[in-house]
């Protein structure tokens, strides 16, 4: 399709077009006063378009022309050569380029109307190449060994480190071996005939810092095929006030607070005997009775454990105070599930629930058996946080309100799982409950990382969220690192850095408190190789179109003026020849 796009001389558009347009008034005021009535207005058509020819002249139109297409496919590593002959077949004249990382293409890009990518992908530093561009993706071979990975960089000592991912399995591997850095065995598990077989490895963290484990990838015979790094940081579990009010004695409070005390908790615990007489037990901290609830009293703690009579029991000013304390001071609650709480959570908890008849669960997360549940299921109206489900049931959620978190939960009798030596299943799911309620820090800054596995001398992206004004930024080298607020949220800022350092590296933030550091990992070239591959594919899959657009390649010629000159002499040749043949 041709067409008129624009004008070679596009800056004296309007200049052009007014001169023209005054001397056609000029001359249409002229014929008017002389010329019969039939030929003014035939004379003043002829002298419109031989006026518009004249103008064309002096614009030079332009028109695009659609050229022959011309396609290439870019190779990059795992490509399969039977998928590439065939995409030759197939289309005819492809250009063939080799893909190499962080380099401009042997063409632009733009010079094709059609780019097929084979392999593992183009890595995302290097999309930009691809801007606006038709392209499609279309695979190749898939890596082999981790291809997944998944565990905190973060954790506390006396907790486990978790590692979990999915192994798409090579012919010689046998096994996966998880080693601490004096390179003693932790952990391992066998890789079974599946094609991908999800894994899950665990080592207890028993002291602070930082460290690197390796998992290690072996062959029946215990040779080593591959490692990967495995870093991580262990910081004390931070200590928090527990007050925890039961109407009556009860064996899951019993054990519950006895983990508490165990992991440092201080914890009150209040049990009421009688109408107005109460049994206190104090762990990890000094006797401070507490009879009537008050924002005063209820501010010194992380988290209150309350059982669902409890509340029910509580005057409408301690129902007050809970719920202020919960707003203003950030008080994290948890209600202990008893059944009368299903009758009246919604008049008195916040939560509603609909009976659904199970009464017993299996937790997907970590305990693979059967668990007492209440026969409910929460009704969620947008507004749940969960903490345990299985598959879409929810099992255990809270809820915002305003700077602090009420939960709840369907589990009963957990205690059940000590007596049946279930301990380390009873610290998780008591661990995450205690986590997602309990106090936050106001003033912490969370960092965010884009790449999971950073390298060297690549780009890596990061975000910081905090509630201070970031005054200086600067990494190991002391070179100071630009900070890019967001329009929108004031608070979260984004940065750029490049590695050139392999593994601990820290950037150094001072804030307008008290300066700050934040230590990341950098691999090297062989750890988690799978892994990054794999990721890169999910990327392209994600980034480029599922098939090709079907844009065009145009280029844009100047019109032949030789028509706009005979239109121009033809007019100018009939106006000076009509006053002659055809005077007044």
């Amino acid at each position: 399709m041709n067409k008129i796009s624009f004008f070679q001389n596009e800056s004296f558009i309007w200049p052009v077009i007014s001169i023209a347009l005054i001397i056609w008034a000029i001359y249409v005021w002229k014929e008017w006063n002389t010329s019969r009535k039939f030929h003014r207005y035939i004379n003043a058509f002829v002298a419109l378009i031989s006026i518009m020819a004249m103008t064309m002249l002096a614009l030079k139109p332009i028109h695009e022309v659609l050229l022959q297409e011309k396609g290439a496919v870019v190779l990059t590593k795992g490509y399969d050569q039977i998928q590439l002959d065939s995409l030759l077949s197939e289309k005819e004249g492809l250009q063939v380029i080799h893909y190499q990382e962080n380099k401009p293409l042997g063409d632009a890009p733009s010079a094709y109307t059609s780019i097929y990518i084979l392999g593992n992908g183009i890595q995302p530093f290097d999309f930009w190449q691809f801007e606006n561009q038709s392209v499609m993706y279309l695979g190749g071979h898939a890596p082999k060994g981790i291809i997944q990975l998944k565990y905190s960089k973060e954790n506390k000592t006396g907790e486990y480190l978790t590692v979990t991912g999915k192994y798409k399995r090579d012919a010689k591997s046998a096994k996966l071996v998880l080693q601490n850095d004096f390179g003693e065995g932790l952990d391992s598990v066998a890789l079974n005939n599946d094609t991908a077989q999800s894994f899950k490895l665990e080592a207890p963290i028993k002291a602070e810092g930082s460290f690197v484990f390796e998992l290690l990838e072996k062959d029946s015979l215990g040779a080593l095929i591959n490692r990967h790094q495995v870093p991580f940081e262990a910081q004390a579990p931070k200590l928090l006030k527990v007050l925890i009010m039961n109407s009556a004695p009860n064996f899951e409070t019993k054990y519950l607070k006895n983990y508490l005390a165990d992991m440092g908790h201080a914890v009150t615990y209040r049990t009421q005997l009688t109408q107005e007489r109460y049994k206190f037990e104090y762990l990890n901290t000094k006797a401070t009775p507490i009879y009537t609830l008050r924002e005063n009293n209820l501010a010194n703690y992380n988290l209150l454990i309350i059982d669902a009579n409890s509340i029910q029991r509580l005057s409408r000013n301690g129902r007050s105070a809970i719920e202020n304390t919960i707003k203003n001071k950030g008080l994290g609650v948890f209600i202990q599930p008893e059944s009368s709480m299903f009758k009246s959570a919604k008049r008195h908890l916040g939560f509603q629930f609909r009976r659904d008849g199970v009464s017993k669960i299996v937790i997907n997360e970590f305990l693979n058996r059967k668990v007492n549940k209440f026969p409910f299921q929460f009704i969620d109206a947008g507004e749940l946080e969960v903490v345990h489900e299985n598959s879409n049931v929810i099992l255990a959620a809270y809820k915002r309100v305003r700077n602090g978190r009420i939960g709840t939960s369907l589990i009963q009798n957990t205690y059940q799982w000590q007596l049946e030596g279930k301990t380390q299943e009873y610290r998780k799911f008591w661990k995450n409950i205690i986590n997602a309620l309990s106090r936050r820090e106001s003033n912490k800054t969370i960092w965010k990382f884009a790449n999971a596995i950073p390298q060297i001398n690549e780009p890596l992206e990061f975000q910081l969220n905090t509630q201070t004004k970031p005054v200086n930024l600067q990494n190991l080298d002391g070179h100071t690192i630009a900070l890019k607020r967001n329009v929108d949220l004031l608070h979260l800022w984004s940065g750029k850095i490049y590695p050139s350092n392999f593994g601990w590296n820290e950037l150094h933030l001072q804030d307008d408190d008290t300066p700050q550091k934040k230590s990341y990992f950098v691999f090297d070239s062989i750890s988690w190789k799978s892994v990054r591959e794999y990721n890169k594919k999910q990327r392209n899959q994600w980034h480029f179109s599922k098939e090709v657009k079907g844009s065009k390649f145009t280029t844009k010629i100047a019109i032949e003026r030789i028509w706009f000159f005979i239109i121009a002499i033809l007019g100018l040749g009939y106006l000076w020849l009509q006053p002659k043949l055809f005077p007044n």
